[in-house]
């Protein structure tokens, strides 16, 4: 049989307490008296035998049993809070999470199709650093970047990561294709990530020959990149799905006739909460379906 907990009552004036290290304020927070809580906190040391609180002059001290249980309660609350208001938010609303790369370059410039397809929906997009993990209750939906395989979701791959370079249009008139190893060579490369990456797998994949790629500016942000390719400032290995709007528009060309695969894909992935909001299954199919046109629409462009 499961350990019978003390009360939660108890448990949430200590945690209220210890957070705001102080009585008056967990009271005032609790919308309860200080004696309230103050009983409240002998009960619970005298369930669990342990010191949690010292009185000291204005306030009140945390002993090191009571910091620990202070921190566990304090995420356990935030958890439930969170799956609270997941579990009640409205049944035509869903929060979507992406990285900047996917979420600033493919999927901003492409958000209006949606909108327009289900305007009952009520879409929330979060552009945050990280892959989005199974243990997300903020978010109904993502987009991971990745080899695939992510445990306790369910993925579906939108596209995979196809380089090739891309440089402003004055930059290609300099440089009349064909473009070749020598070509590359003279001209300065940009780097999305620090340690090269995009460019040594693009010069292993290609037909053109050897490189040296470790030279040029390199940037932390991949959007950061792609703005000085399309000011003129060198080349950049990107993949050409996620730039189709800068192609299209002539800020950016794709010199090159080779695409390399870097091995990683876009997937679309929603974890298994049994929840079945039909917003969330018309997020996921919309995401599919542009993926698919993105896709079939990327082409090395002059």
């Amino acid at each position: 049989m499961a350990k019978r907990l003390p009360s939660l009552t108890a448990l949430r004036a200590f945690e209220a307490t210890a957070r705001l290290s102080s009585v008056t304020r967990a009271a005032d927070e609790l919308h309860v008296t200080q004696s309230a809580v103050s009983r409240h906190l002998r009960t619970l040391e005298e369930e669990l035998g342990l010191p949690l609180v010292r009185r000291i002059h204005r306030g009140v001290a945390i002993t090191p049993a009571g910091r620990t249980l202070a921190a566990a309660l304090s995420q356990s609350f935030e958890r439930i809070g969170e799956t609270i208001e997941r579990l009640t938010r409205e049944k035509n609303s869903v929060r979507l999470r992406a990285q900047p790369s996917i979420g600033v370059r493919w999927l901003w410039p492409r958000l209006h199709r949606f909108e327009a397809a289900h305007p009952e929906v009520r879409l929330h997009v979060d552009i945050l650093w990280h892959n989005m993990q199974p243990d997300d209750v903020e978010h109904d939906v993502g987009i991971r970047v990745g080899r695939g395989a992510f445990a306790e979701e369910e993925a579906a791959l939108l596209m995979s990561e196809q380089l090739t370079p891309v440089c402003a249009p004055a930059l290609l008139l300099a440089n009349p294709r064909p473009w070749t190893a020598a070509t590359l060579s003279r001209l300065p490369l940009l780097h999305g990530a620090e340690d090269y990456s995009d460019w040594r797998t693009f010069v292993d994949g290609w037909s053109g020959g050897s490189v040296d790629i470790e030279r040029g500016s390199s940037f932390d942000v991949l959007d950061m990149a792609l703005r000085a390719a399309e000011a003129g400032r060198g080349v950049l290995a990107a993949d050409i799905n996620l730039i189709g709007e800068d192609l299209a528009a002539g800020r950016l060309v794709a010199p090159c006739d080779d695409v390399v695969p870097s091995g990683h894909s876009y997937f679309v992935v929603c974890p298994d909460r049994g929840d079945d909001l039909p917003a969330v299954g018309h997020l996921r199919d919309w995401l599919i379906e542009e993926a698919q046109a993105t896709v079939a629409q990327s082409l090395p462009a002059s």
